[in-house]
Order: C-alpha cells, then structure tokens, then sequence
C-alpha cells in the first residue's frame, strides 16, 4: 500500500472533513450576500420601488408575532460579518420584517437573539413602535438562521501582588506547607 493512503490518515482526513461540515452548516443564501443588498436605510427611503429585490439582512430580534399562516419576526438590524452572523454593535439602519412560512416557537426565537434572513422584499407595512409611527421593510423570508446565543464573558480580577510570595508561593497570607 502506498504511504499516502495509510489508514491512519484515512481516518485523520475523515474525521476532519466531518467537523468541517457540521462547523459550517449554514445556509448558502445566508452565508453569501446577493450581488446588490440594499441596506434596510435605503429600502426605508425608497419604500416600494425596492419591491422584488434579493436582500440578505440580519440583527437582533425585537418582537415575534406568529400569525395563521406566517411568523412575523421584528428585528433590530445590525452589520453582518462575512459569514452572514450580526455583529453585536450600538449601531442600526432601521428594523425590518422578516416574515417566516409557518410557525416558529417565540420561547425560542426569543427577543435579544441573533438571527440572518434572506428573501424577496415584499410591500412594506406601517406599524409602531411604542406610540411612534414606523415604516418596515418586509422580507418574505426562504432561509434563515437563528444564531447560537453569544457565552457571557467574565472578567477575573488579577491576582494581588503578595498572592505571590517568593517563600510561601500561592499561600501568602496563609501557609499551606504541601503546594
């Protein structure tokens, strides 16, 4: 048998490949932007001129509304990494609708999570926001994804400086006579 083909490096090659895939199990629409994305700013702006248009939008859920037929998910929009996720930032051009196909649980599409769309914009809905008046953009959604929750970081403090004793290390004030 030939070195190149070892089973070892069979079973290396395969595994890697396996973890590749299901590291990047996300949709093509969301992970590649169509040619022309018009921002949710522009859409609000141009109103029903923009009817028709392939867009690839995403940020934070605000509200889910689930409907007869449809979910109606209101979202916060954000930047977009290259991979399609939103980048977690104070800055937004506007909200939009995604509107779903179906049914989709609010315990989980929960308010503060990140989700991507992509879809087809449809004629755009006036509703409010508290008492404001507001203009959205709606996206009659074929693909989406609804990103993992972003872990809490933490912050530990250093460690004080007579933690680190020259004679005692790691027990100052206290003696520990086996560390």
């Amino acid at each position: 048998m030939h070195k190149l083909f070892t089973p070892w490096r069979l079973v290396v090659a395969i595994g890697l490949t396996s973890l590749y895939a299901c590291a990047y199990n996300v949709p093509t629409a969301i992970s590649i932007p169509p040619p022309e994305n018009p921002s949710v700013g522009e859409v609000r702006e141009r109103g029903e001129a923009m009817i028709g248009r392939r867009v690839r939008w995403g940020g934070t859920i605000a509200t889910v509304t689930n409907k007869e037929a449809d979910t109606w998910i209101e979202i916060v929009d954000r930047e977009l990494r290259r991979s399609g996720q939103p980048l977690e930032s104070d800055t937004s051009s506007g909200r939009f609708i995604a509107r779903v196909p179906g049914f989709l649980d609010p315990a989980i599409y929960d308010k503060g999570r990140q989700v991507t769309v992509a879809g087809i914009l449809d004629k755009p809905t006036i509703s409010t926001i508290g008492e404001f008046s507001y203009l959205f953009p709606v996206v009659a959604v074929d693909s989406y994804q609804l990103w993992e929750p972003t872990p809490e970081t933490f912050y530990m403090e250093p460690l004080p400086y007579w933690y680190y004793h020259p004679i005692h290390p790691g027990s100052y004030p206290y003696f520990h006579p086996y560390w």
